[in-house]
């Protein structure tokens, strides 16, 4: 089965493994950039440094798209489930395969 799930609000994710990555290329450009004290760092090196700072918290797939991990959305439906006193059924019964990307719909949060 596929399930769409629609919130109301922003879901909120960040990649914290991907800071560790020393050998990334944005990391290294990151720590480059955020190297420089003072007046040495222009604008242009903090608009950067942002750029590159919100691009290495996403989780991605193949194909550079923004997702998020499975482990992440079942934890989320879990803990859900664990404030309507249904934690141990939804935790036995739930499976999440894959994630599929993120659409960027600007109509969450919105009421009909």
């Amino acid at each position: 089965m596929r399930y769409r799930i629609k919130g109301l609000s922003p879901l909120i994710t960040h990649n914290g493994a991907a800071e560790m990555d020393n050998r990334s290329p944005a990391n290294i450009e990151e720590a480059e950039i955020a190297s420089k004290r003072g007046k040495n760092r222009t604008e242009a090196d903090e608009a950067r440094l942002r750029e590159l700072e919100t691009l290495t918290s996403l989780w991605l797939d193949g194909s550079g798209a923004p997702t998020g991990p499975p482990a992440a959305l079942r934890a989320t439906i879990t803990t859900g489930a664990r404030k309507l006193k249904q934690g141990p059924q939804v935790r036995e019964g739930l499976i999440v395969g894959r994630v599929e990307p993120f659409d960027d719909d600007t109509s969450l949060g919105t009421t009909d």
